[in-house]
């Protein structure tokens, strides 16, 4: 299945909120997996689009894709086509289960 994408990006936000605001982003980290480049954006380096492929051939991978998505909202980017977002599936497996840091990555 994984064969049917050009591109595999992992990324993940940091960014500041306050509640009732939408998020500020502060840096962005991403790694393309088929080719091995690595994206490092700072919030003054951020763009009016991704650094990094889009369209219906690139697979978006983040840990609680929401908080990314909610930086591409604010950054005005177009939201990407597929997503896969591992959260969904460790909730499923651990939900109910003492997990030793919660529900974060940490907590695998």
């Amino acid at each position: 299945m994984l064969d049917a994408f050009r591109e595999i990006v992992v990324a993940d936000f940091e960014f500041a909120t306050t509640p009732g605001n939408r998020p500020e982003p502060v840096c962005l980290v991403a790694h393309e997996l088929r080719s091995g480049r690595r994206f490092r954006v700072w919030q003054d380096q951020l763009g009016p689009a991704p650094p990094y492929a889009a369209g219906p051939d690139v697979l978006f991978v983040a840990y609680y894709a929401s908080a990314e998505l909610g930086c591409y909202r604010v950054l005005g980017w177009p939201m990407p086509e597929r997503i896969l977002d591992p959260f969904a599936e460790f909730r499923a497996r651990t939900n109910g289960l003492d997990t030793p840091a919660g529900n974060g990555l940490l907590g695998h």
